[in-house]
């Protein structure tokens, strides 16, 4: 299903929830598994102290070096092949470079950070990474705690809107239900599909279409596919959805909008990840098959 997988750490220790599950989902797809922590030039950087910013990065290196060990003790294990590789720079040029580098199937982050400018510095890679990269991204949700809780994936929630991302995240994930024997629940989203419709029989037609559609895509893949039609508000769809489903993975589509569109697709994705503890797979239409 994978066959190498970016795993972005966290510089402190018990920020490790996307490495526990990046660890376990390679060790059940038998990918190999490469650990990034990035670094950044710490704020007092370029000031006369030079033997106060020196002391900064030696200490921001040494806690890297403790949370790179943890993680390879955990995929040594795991019996999971792996690499670690720490980098300065800005978060997501140096994530995307790296994924580009290492050729890289999946990227995988966390939704938690500790300090004010780990949670900040998180929320502009997980706005600006999903659009950019040519592999999907998987945020983990889970509190660190709580990420031991692995399980296989065997049920995918995919959100369609019938927007070009949507289409990307059905794609998606019926290469990897075809691939690995998944099987797929397919939410169908009226409001996020006619935010401003105001003819009713307009966007019923436009349902109807994209339904009749997506069961010709199921059926080619031979994948199992259920419909399920959200005429309601989005976000609680989607929760009761996984739940009813039991489900594992939620898949979001994702593209570049401006206005209200960006503001609407960027409100639904922020939701979706604060109300579940399921990982989320952000898709755009850079990543619409799976690599083999």
């Amino acid at each position: 299903m994978y066959s190498r997988i970016l795993v972005v750490t966290g510089d402190q220790p018990w920020e490790d929830a996307p490495v526990e599950y990046a660890i376990a989902l390679a060790a059940d797809t038998g990918a190999e598994l490469s650990i990034l922590t990035v670094l950044l030039l710490p704020l007092i950087a370029g000031m006369p102290d030079v033997m106060a910013c020196t002391l900064v990065v030696e200490s921001a290196m040494a806690q890297s070096a403790v949370v790179l060990a943890q993680a390879a003790a955990a995929a040594e294990q795991a019996g999971v092949s792996y690499t670690t590789r720490v980098r300065w720079g800005n978060p997501t040029d140096v994530i995307l470079r790296t994924a580009e580098e290492e050729d890289c199937d999946l990227i995988i982050v966390g939704s938690h950070a500790c300090t004010w400018r780990s949670r900040r510095l998180l929320r502009h890679v997980i706005k600006k990474l999903p659009s950019s990269a040519r592999q999907p991204l998987l945020v983990i949700t889970e509190p660190p705690e709580e990420a031991s809780r692995w399980r296989s994936w065997a049920r995918l929630l995919v959100v369609h809107d019938g927007s070009p991302g949507g289409e990307a995240a059905v794609h998606y994930a019926l290469a990897l239900a075809q691939e690995a024997a998944l099987d797929v629940y397919m939410l169908h989203s009226q409001t996020l599909m006619q935010p401003y419709e105001t003819a009713p029989h307009r966007g019923t037609r436009s349902v109807q279409d994209l339904l009749t559609l997506v069961a010709a895509q199921t059926a080619i893949a031979g994948v199992s596919y259920n419909g399920v039609l959200a005429l309601g508000h989005t976000v609680t769809a989607i929760m009761e959805t996984a739940a009813d489903r039991a489900c594992d993975v939620i898949i979001l589509g994702v593209e570049q909008h401006s206005g209200w569109k960006r503001l609407l697709y960027e409100h639904t994705a922020k939701a979706v990840m604060a109300h579940t503890t399921l990982p989320v797979l952000l898709v755009n239409r850079l990543a619409t098959t799976v690599t083999h």
